[in-house]
């Protein structure tokens, strides 16, 4: 996905599980991502609830950062709002895009996360699949070897993100051990 930049509106306060995953967040936020084991990365969608495949996929993308000289992001509850609601989205409308629910800068901007910046950006990533497909490593693994992907991953612009995991399917169905991702990345002055 493109790389956007346009002026912001509101903020939404933080949700109980969103403040659950910042404290699981923080907890591993005290080491070095290097030295960092990320749990729950082989794992297949029917094995792990959202919070862990999240926590998962946003470990991963850090250390990838980290190898290539980037610094690590910060998770933004108001990112995590907005990925949360596109996955869910997609499950529940049975569509994989980057819109179909309005556009990644129309999810960030009702998040609250663009609410009194001067400047900002905002890119997203996703991906779907089933069992071993479906994992939190297959997940980055994809986004790494699509350059687009690779590129918003990476991408030195960006100081935030949060990770939004549905389990179920955008091909509609019961969506039995399959998970859907959406991560947002931002940064705002």
């Amino acid at each position: 996905m493109p790389l956007t930049k346009l002026p912001g509106i509101r903020r939404r306060p933080k949700t109980a599980p969103a403040a659950a995953l910042l404290a699981t967040v923080l907890l591993f936020a005290g080491s070095s991502p290097s030295a960092l084991a990320c749990p729950y990365i082989g794992r297949s969608p029917s094995s792990l609830n959202t919070d862990q495949a999240g926590l998962s996929v946003i470990c991963l993308v850090n250390k990838k950062r980290h190898h290539r000289g980037a610094r690590r992001l910060t998770w933004d509850p108001r990112l995590q709002s907005a990925a949360e609601s596109h996955s869910t989205a997609m499950d529940s409308y049975n569509f994989f895009a980057h819109g179909g629910d309005g556009t990644p800068v129309d999810r960030v901007r009702a998040s609250g996360y663009l609410a009194g910046a001067s400047s900002w950006i905002v890119g997203e990533d996703l991906h779907w699949g089933t069992g071993g497909q479906g994992t939190p490593k297959a997940t980055v693994k994809r986004w790494m070897a699509s350059p687009s992907h690779r590129a918003t991953m990476l991408s030195r612009a960006f100081r935030n993100i949060g990770v939004g995991v549905t389990m179920g399917s955008p091909l509609g169905g019961n969506g039995v051990n399959a998970a859907i991702y959406t991560a947002e990345f931002g940064r705002r002055h």
